[in-house]
């Protein structure tokens, strides 16, 4: 009789099998600063800075 660890190991190795055949055809997505229209680092630090100035603060400091 198989032992238990050594079954569940198949089938990790067996799942994993599956999934690497899944993925073989598919190229990982571009990083996110390469995707057309997204805002650059500079234009979306610009945009936080921007919100935080005009949304108050959820939990003011304790003056």
């Amino acid at each position: 009789m198989p032992q238990p660890l050594t079954v569940a190991r198949a089938a990790t190795l067996a799942a994993m099998a599956v999934l690497a055949a899944a993925c073989a055809g598919n190229p990982p997505p571009p990083p996110v600063a390469m995707t057309p229209g997204c805002l650059s680092d500079a234009k979306l630090d610009d945009w936080i800075t921007a919100h935080n100035a005009r949304t108050p603060a959820v939990n003011p400091p304790e003056s």
